[in-house]
């Protein structure tokens, strides 16, 4: 922490923050906000979190002792595949449902002398509800696409939500420019948005990669939630054309997550029918994900539409190049040919090329971990994400 900030720190009391998240498990957004709030503490920020129902992230923060609370709210999305009538009565039960939560958030957080509400999520608006009640500022945290990362969109036209959270937030926050990008158009006042990198905790990631990597398996790595825009199928098959087609045999692809049964079973059979046992690992969840990337060659994000990729500057603290596919945000993080490669998305046979350069090449390799681990703590740790973010919070304050 800059010396000026931490005495403005001290000599200031503590700010009450409440967050509110729309799950409970530890997947991106919620890692993020869990490291971000460990470095806000000494900004003598006091965070409160808020979760629908009750889960891993609670149980963390208990551990690590900050304060938080499990009362149950609903997100204002529906499935993009939704029919008319479908989504007409998730309205209706939505609207009702929070409400009813409105109040007894309301209840809960008056006179603990609240000074602001930050909402980690683009898919609640429970918090810009409740910021209105306890008339205070509100800032929202815009994570995600929507449609094209989760097959998700809001209950109301997209611009007439748009509208809501430009009118209940004193601050917008995106995570990348590609995001950004998506809402722009239906912004009158962009002076409210900015974005901010997401960031990862340097100490749980670091690694020092050795000088001499040509020695064991070439370890592939490919984290996060297991679903079809996530594109995992993709990774498999770059695999097969590694290894039945170009014959490389010394290398291994570890999945890390779970996700949709369905999506999970086609990977499964894919592996069968290609005969990849020994090649395709599937971890499943683990709250260790960061001991795992740190025995790997290289990670992979194959995603259709990725909105940052917290995953990718976890590779990269770690000190592996990225292969990621050229759609999102990921060519605000990688830089091609430096940190890793972009391949173009729907071309496995391109995504075998680059994973085949790397493996060909274990120099290049080297180079390309030392200057994206050099990136990553230059731009994207978690004491950088939590400053802009402390700087925001001052603004609107």
């Amino acid at each position: 922490m800059d010396n000026s900030i931490k005495l403005e720190c001290e000599e200031q009391k503590k700010t009450q923050v409440v967050y509110f998240t729309n799950y409970s498990s530890l997947y991106g957004a919620n890692r993020s906000l869990l490291e971000m709030l460990q470095v806000l503490r000494n900004y003598r920020i006091e965070p409160i979190v808020i979760t629908p129902v009750y889960g891993e992230i609670n149980k963390e923060l208990d551990r690590i002792s900050i304060k938080n609370k499990t009362l149950y709210f609903r997100s204002w999305i529906c499935s993009s595949n939704d029919i008319l009538i479908k989504k007409i009565l998730k309205l209706l039960i939505t609207y009702i449902v929070n409400s009813f939560s409105c109040i007894y958030i309301y209840r809960f957080l008056k006179g603990q002398h609240i000074d602001l509400i930050h909402t980690n999520s683009s898919v609640i608006n429970i918090g810009a509800l409740v910021s209105e009640q306890l008339q205070i500022p509100h800032i929202w945290h815009i994570r995600e696409y929507g449609e094209e990362d989760y097959n998700i969109r809001f209950l109301y036209p997209f611009k007439r939500a748009v509208q809501f959270i430009l009118e209940k937030s004193k601050k917008i926050v995106f995570i990348s420019r590609d995001l950004m990008l998506k809402y722009e158009p239906y912004m009158d006042n962009d002076s409210k948005s900015i974005i901010i990198y997401n960031g990862a905790k340097k100490d749980k990631y670091y690694s020092i990669k050795e000088s001499n990597p040509d020695v064991g398996t070439f370890r592939i790595v490919c984290c996060g939630l297991i679903q079809p825009n996530k594109n995992q199928m993709e990774v498999l098959k770059a695999i097969q054309i590694l290894v039945n087609e170009k014959k490389i045999k010394n290398l291994e692809l570890i999945l890390v997550g779970d996700g949709s049964k369905q999506y999970i079973n086609m990977l499964h059979d894919y592996v069968d029918r290609y005969k990849l046992h020994d090649y395709v690992k599937f971890n499943g969840y683990t709250n260790n994900v960061a001991d795992i990337i740190k025995t790997c060659s290289i990670g992979v994000v194959p995603s259709r539409r990725e909105a940052f990729g917290r995953v990718t500057i976890e590779y990269m603290l770690a000190g592996l190049p990225v292969i990621a596919s050229n759609t999102g945000a990921n060519s605000e993080i990688i830089e091609d040919g430096k940190t890793g490669y972009i391949y173009e998305l729907n071309n496995p046979i391109d995504l075998s090329e680059k994973i085949k350069l790397l493996y060909t090449d274990r120099n290049q390799l080297l180079r390309f971990s030392k200057y994206a681990q050099k990136k990553a703590l230059n731009e994207f740790t978690a004491d950088i994400n939590a400053k802009k973010i402390y700087e925001l919070y001052q603004q609107v304050l």
